[in-house]
């Protein structure tokens, strides 16, 4: 592999990735598939098959359609606990960046921690594969023995998100389970 195809391949993820404020992509896994929209200090709204998650960093909701219940409830940070700031606006910049595997239209990066001890979360390792412009269209976590693959598409960096868009209004005829 040449030595500047892995430099290319890093340089465009950095450049991509560096003032990174805010996010919005598909998601798919073994386990799950939706749409994330993230902004950098604990906003996000994550929309699944059968359930909606907001915060705007402070209160979370958890709407489920099905059963017309909206649960919530006050943010809780807890030490070591992974959260999607941490792996958006965090992660990609504090983790030691390697490429693993180049070709011409993209390659691998491994993101692990400088240490030990700023391990952020189990998380040990992440596989993010890149396009040629620095896109990630998959993620793969280690966290001890369990790897999980996240495909990612329509991703968008910075793109513009209304504060609404991290606050969720309780339908009519929801029930409310008010935990704050």
């Amino acid at each position: 592999m040449r030595a500047h195809a892995k430099d290319d391949v890093l340089t465009a993820f950095r450049k991509r990735f560096a003032n990174l404020s805010t996010i919005s992509f598909r998601f798919s896994s073994a386990a799950a598939k939706g749409t994330i929209q993230a902004r950098k200090g604990g906003s996000h709204r994550i929309v699944l098959p059968d359930r909606t998650l907001v915060s705007n960093g402070k209160t979370l909701w958890n709407a489920v359609a099905a059963s017309k219940t909206v649960v919530i409830e006050p943010v809780k940070k807890r030490a070591g606990e992974f959260s999607l700031d941490q792996i958006f606006f965090v992660v990609f910049s504090a983790y030691t960046a390697t490429v693993t595997k180049s070709t011409s239209s993209g390659g691998t990066i491994r993101l692990t921690p400088p240490d030990a001890s700023m391990k952020i979360g189990n998380v040990d390792v992440l596989d993010l594969v890149v396009s040629s412009n620095g896109l990630v269209s998959s993620i793969v976590v280690h966290e001890g023995s369990t790897i999980t693959t996240w495909k990612i598409t329509d991703l968008k960096l910075n793109p513009t998100l209304k504060d609404s868009t991290f606050t969720f209004t309780v339908p009519g005829g929801w029930q409310t389970v008010d935990l704050r």
